[in-house]
Parts: structure tokens; C-alpha cells; sequence
């Protein structure tokens, strides 16, 4: 049944004694007032794009006024013109991945690789700092001022744990970008806090001596070992566990 759908309309409508019924409006094409033998009445939108029917529920009267149902109708419509249905963009919201669901991925497919004594020190950081912070918080609404703000907690009380703590959510969410559930990463560029350096560098003629040595090795393999981990820095353990899954040649980028 088509009529103009108005609060007076939908407040005389008569409730249905079996299934729902649903009275559509003569201005706005697809919207509709649907009622329930219950007495709920929602408003809808039905709409076809890429050949197939579909329906929306907009929200339920009087939560949702006529006048705001039809403007939501209206913006609904103009976004299926536009080619976009928006069933699969409020899908697609929904099961979008929290931080929680990171967690859990990057606990499976990174964490695990890790020495005992690396993994106990990474799930530290997540149980203790991360997860507490932004836990439901979808990967896709993270901005960098969430970044900034748990970087600038931590470091209230511990600076350089607060380094390594987002170093570990930066590294997260770069696999997150790889698996397809954002498109950049938050938490690149965050401002470090300064460091007290503990590490011995080599000078510019050991590293000429030891890059000798290691041209002078019969096992070459051991040898690349040695380069690999003095171009990355990466730690013996990560290195020796690496996967060629992990490495990008062409681009020089290695995700662990």
C-alpha cells in the first residue's frame, strides 16, 4: 500500500493480526512504515543495486521521527546512486576488527615465534598497557592523538617502556595494514621519548675488519646471518625463526 506517510498516518495505523504489513511512501521511493502484530513500527528503505533486492531498517517510531527517517531516506538514496549499498557498508562496519581481534592474531602469528623470554615481555605490553586502553576500539577509529595520548601515559611513569610499547602496536597494526583491515598506520611518527644509548657501536674500521672476516668464512650461510642481522638490527632469535613469507624484495621491507 503506498500513501503519504505522516505521524498522524502511522499513529492510526491499525495493528496487524498475523504478519507484519508495510505502508510505503508515495514521495520518497523504496521508504516504508513497517508494523508488527507486537504494535512496533520501524521504518525501512527497500532498494536494488548490482541486480539484487535489498532492505534497510532505518529505526524504529517514534525514536526515529518521520522527519528524520526521510531525510535518512533521502541520503540513503543519493549514497546508491552513487553506486555504494549501504547493507554491505554497515556489514562491513560490523565486523570490522577491534583491537582485541589484533591481539589475538598477532599473539598466533608473531607472538609465538618469539623466545619465551621475548613472548612474556610482548604479552606484558599488551595485557598491562594496550588492551586496557583501547581494547573495543576498532583498528579503522584509532587516530594518532589515541597514539599519542597512551604513549604520553606510559611515559609519565616509564619513558622508555612507553617506546617499546608502541613500537609493538606500530609493528601490530603494520600487519593489520598487510591483512587488509586498515589502510594506514596510527601510530606511525610518534614522537619517541630520548634514550640514555647502552649499545657499543662499532667503528667505521671494525666494521671493515669484521665485514673481512666474514667474506673470509667457508659457510656463507652464517656469514648472511651475520650481515642480515647487522643491516636490521633485528634480534638473533627473530632472525634465525624468519620466514620468506615475511620479506618483501622487490620494496626491501621485512614484516615480522
Amino acid at each position: 500500500m503506498v500513501s503519504k506517510i505522516t505521524d498522524r498516518f502511522i499513529n492510526d495505523l491499525k495493528t496487524p493480526l498475523r504478519s507484519s504489513k508495510i505502508y510505503y511512501d508515495s514521495t520518497i521511493k523504496g521508504l516504508g512504515i513497517c508494523i508488527t502484530k507486537t504494535g512496533v513500527r520501524s521504518f525501512i528503505l527497500n532498494y536494488r543495486i548490482n541486480g539484487r533486492e535489498r532492505r534497510i531498517v532505518i529505526g524504529s517510531y517514534p525514536t526515529w521521527s518521520t522527519a528524520k527517517a526521510k531525510d535518512r531516506a533521502n541520503k540513503l538514496r543519493l549514497d546508491i546512486d552513487n553506486g555504494n549499498d549501504p547493507l554491505e557498508q554497515r556489514d562491513t562496519l560490523r565486523n570490522a576488527w577491534i583491537v582485541k581481534d589484533l591481539f589475538k592474531e598477532y599473539e598466533s602469528k608473531h607472538i609465538i615465534n618469539l623466545a619465551p623470554r621475548a613472548q612474556k615481555d610482548v604479552l606484558s605490553m599488551w595485557r598491562v598497557y594496550i588492551i586496557p586502553a583501547l581494547a573495543s576500539k576498532k583498528l579503522k577509529d584509532i587516530t594518532a592523538k589515541d597514539i599519542d595520548d597512551l604513549h604520553q601515559k606510559i611515559s609519565l611513569n616509564k619513558p622508555v617502556r612507553a617506546n617499546r610499547v608502541l613500537e609493538v602496536l606500530r609493528h601490530a597494526l603494520n600487519l593489520a595494514m598487510r591483512w587488509g583491515e586498515i589502510d594506514k598506520n596510527p601510530a606511525n611518527g610518534f614522537k619517541r621519548n630520548a634514550e640514555q644509548p647502552k649499545d657499543t657501536y662499532l667503528s667505521s674500521e671494525q666494521i671493515i675488519s669484521l665485514f673481512s672476516q666474514l667474506n673470509r668464512m667457508k659457510n656463507q650461510n652464517t656469514a648472511n646471518l651475520f650481515r642480515l642481522l647487522i643491516f636490521t638490527g633485528s634480534r638473533l632469535g627473530e632472525t634465525i625463526k624468519a620466514d620468506w613469507s615475511q620479506f618483501d624484495l622487490e620494496n626491501g621491507i621485512w614484516i615480522y
